[in-house]
């Protein structure tokens, strides 16, 4: 923090003593979370002389202040992202290539690229059989033929 940003975050009170100016501060947390340097709101607020209970004290956690660096906040993370995205497509480095193409890919890919191979099958549809049973009817008897490893037939039944 600069010198006249010092100044002007301070105002007398009543009773003669110097306090943090609430919207000078809010001010200046605005200024500094654009500059697109800072991701985290505790970044913004280290930047002032105080601890982060009364930075929060100070703007308020749900003030329209308070969104105004949350969306610079979230600009410079969007930037940074995109930043390191071109990075990884014009190097060479085939690690970061391949968490790039993570990134971007389908569910599909994505497995394949982990080595998870997940078949998709259709679902299982229970049929249902009916079995009719008559009574008092004599079992069947079949011939079977067998072929023995040596060829010859062998009769069963």
């Amino acid at each position: 923090m600069n010198k006249a940003d010092e100044k002007l975050m301070y105002r007398i009170n009543k009773s003669g003593m110097r306090a943090f100016d609430a919207e000078q501060v809010g001010k200046l947390a605005i200024k500094y979370a654009s500059t697109g340097k800072y991701i985290f709101i505790q970044e913004v607020a280290s930047c002032f002389p105080m601890v982060l209970a009364t930075f929060y004290e100070l703007i308020g956690a749900k003030s329209e202040t308070m969104e105004e660096i949350k969306t610079h906040i979230n600009r410079a993370k969007i930037a940074q992202k995109q930043e390191i995205r071109d990075r990884w497509l014009k190097g060479d480095n085939g690690v970061t290539q391949i968490a790039l193409y993570r990134l971007l890919s389908t569910p599909e890919e994505h497995n394949l690229l982990n080595n998870k191979l997940e078949e998709t099958q259709a679902p299982q549809v229970a049929q249902k059989v009916e079995i009719e049973i008559i009574a008092n009817s004599k079992p069947k008897t079949e011939e079977i033929e067998i072929i023995t490893k040596d060829g010859s037939p062998k009769k069963e039944g």
